[in-house]
């Protein structure tokens, strides 16, 4: 019983008494006794929040290798500085090219650099034309 309690809590750290007590058939007095009792005795230790920033492997991470233009006033120091002190940037690799930087990003939390792709793309009206095209 006690290793059922501890599965669930593992993976539902915040489950209700009751929730928890119906899951494995006992009353709510029941099964808080249990993960009190398991508590005094150093079974369970304590209980965590797991930041989405810390999280990384199997699950809905978004990778993206995210080609960098600086701007002429840029400096290169600056942004190197910034990718390093961020978390989801795993590397910031200077290319020859088009662009300066490709950024290979991993995060949990996709929405913010989709969003931020998204309004960083030149528009047809902002883009430079490509050496030796008309």
């Amino acid at each position: 019983m006690d290793s059922t309690i501890l599965k669930i809590l593992g993976q539902e750290a915040r489950i209700s008494f009751s929730d928890l007590g119906r899951r494995i058939g006992l009353s709510i007095n029941a099964a808080s006794v249990r993960v009190r009792r398991m508590e005094d005795d150093g079974v369970i230790l304590g209980y965590r929040a797991i930041l989405a920033e810390d999280v990384t492997g199997p699950g809905p991470n978004l990778e993206a290798f995210i080609d960098i233009r600086l701007r002429a006033d840029a400096d290169s120091a600056t942004f190197l500085a910034w990718a390093k002190t961020t978390p989801p940037v795993r590397d910031a690799v200077h290319v020859t090219g088009p662009y300066d930087y490709i950024l290979h990003v991993v995060s949990p939390r996709p929405k913010p650099w989709i969003s931020c792709c998204a309004c960083s793309r030149p528009t047809a009206a902002q883009r430079k034309p490509k050496r030796g095209s008309p």
